[in-house]
């Protein structure tokens, strides 16, 4: 098998795109580069040129975003600043999908600026807002803005938000409100394809944990069945085990981690031992890139925010 990779980390800035890197990740595997000045994305894979597809497509081309959060909610409102990283994530998806990329994977807690309030219940509950068809619909909610930039730029999108239940909370007894770290997908035309609760949070004292385990997937309308799991969850059996036994390979994987605990070297070893790929999108500077059946396919460079990498991968 023969896995084809590119690799570009940009720097997104109001003046037009600096194309940092260029090249094909030859050390890692067999591999043929393809110039992006010359190629069209139907060049890249000629399935997103052919309309209908009668059965999956043998390959897809997906973007994985590597972001620093921006804003501080003590300055200014906790909407203004998921709204400040959101234009981050829109200038991301613009690019990814110019380059061709069919979905889009941005990092855990990327919308939530510099203070990181997961670390605070009572901070995150300014964040969460709650998810369902009027939210979603909404032009001033973030995962209505969310479902609207998938829409736009006609790619599926994987983000990491939080949800707000108002229920009375079995992980904190007296509290009427439930806090999720949620993944949630959209499809190409925007419609919400699925939702995920984390089943391992890692901040316990502020976000709820699911009363019962969550096995979530989706299939874009590229015909690719994706399951969710974030960041902490990759250490555990669960929903892995369940994931890969329904057959499912492929995970778009957003993460909150040093790339010294959660790297290119265990996320090789994951795909190898499981024949799966993991799109992983990091916060902060290091570690996001494309890891397929034991290769990388490709990474941003390390030190490089507010870029992305992208790759075609084979299913």
């Amino acid at each position: 098998m023969r896995f084809f990779s590119l690799l570009i980390a940009l720097t997104l800035a109001p003046a037009a795109p600096s194309y940092l890197r260029q090249h094909s990740t030859g050390s890692e595997h067999n591999s043929e580069s393809t110039s992006l000045t010359n190629a069209s994305p139907q060049e890249l894979n000629p399935s997103r040129s052919q309309g209908t597809l009668a059965g999956p497509p043998k390959s897809y081309i997906a973007a994985v975003a590597q972001h620093t959060s921006v804003g501080v909610a003590t300055n200014t409102s906790p909407l203004d600043v998921m709204e400040s990283n959101l234009k981050s994530y829109e200038e991301i998806a613009r690019l990814a999908t110019a380059s061709g990329a069919q979905i889009v994977v941005f990092p855990e807690w990327g919308l939530f600026g510099k203070g990181n309030p997961a670390k605070d219940r009572e901070k995150m509950e300014d964040f969460c807002e709650t998810i369902d068809d009027t939210s979603v619909s909404s032009p001033t909610t973030i995962v209505g803005q969310l479902s609207a930039l998938a829409a736009t730029y006609k790619v599926a999108i994987t983000a990491n938000v939080c949800e707000v239940i108002h229920q009375p909370s079995l992980s904190f007894p007296g509290d009427d409100k439930i806090l999720y770290n949620t993944e949630v997908a959209f499809d190409s035309d925007g419609t919400l394809l699925a939702k995920y609760h984390k089943n391992h949070p890692f901040y316990t004292d502020t976000f709820d944990t699911p009363p019962e385990e969550e096995v979530v997937s989706f299939t874009t309308s590229f015909g690719v069945t994706f399951g969710l799991f974030v960041c902490y969850d990759l250490v555990h059996s669960t929903p892995e085990d369940e994931l890969l036994a329904m057959g499912i390979t492929q995970f778009p994987y957003s993460v909150s981690e040093p790339a010294t605990l959660a790297g290119k070297e265990y996320f090789q070893h994951w795909t190898k031992k499981h024949k799966a790929t993991l799109l992983a999108s990091n916060l902060g500077n290091s570690g996001s890139g494309i890891f397929v059946k034991g290769d990388t396919v490709a990474m941003v460079d390390r030190g490089r925010t507010h870029s992305f990498a992208f790759g075609q991968v084979v299913v």
